[in-house]
């Protein structure tokens, strides 16, 4: 079976969203309801251009990594499954937060 590699384009990033049972070994919590909660996942890849860019060209840019959790609005995923995962392209622009552990 052929596995593809996923390769997000300027300004996107792809996140392969926290299960119920990630999100709750996190101890995060959203406060919202649920038409305005946020997504939460780990972040799988960043495009080679990684930052926000607006309708000038200006780039802003951005310090999301592989492997962080970032919160993100919901409304923002287009939904892409390769090799049998689900994952999420999301705009920079729609992050809302990273999420780092303190120890």
């Amino acid at each position: 079976m052929t596995q593809f590699e996923i390769v997000p384009q300027a300004g996107y990033m792809v996140v392969e969203p926290l299960s119920q049972d990630e999100f709750n070994k996190t101890e995060l919590a959203t406060i919202a309801d649920d038409k305005e909660r946020m997504t939460t996942g780990r972040v799988v890849a960043v495009s080679k251009f990684a930052g926000i860019y607006e309708n000038y060209g200006f780039q802003f840019p951005t310090e999301v990594k592989v492997g962080q959790i970032v919160a993100y609005k919901p409304y923002s995923e287009h939904l892409l499954r390769v090799n049998n995962k689900d994952y999420h392209q999301v705009r920079f622009d729609n992050v809302t937060s990273t999420i780092k552990e303190t120890k």
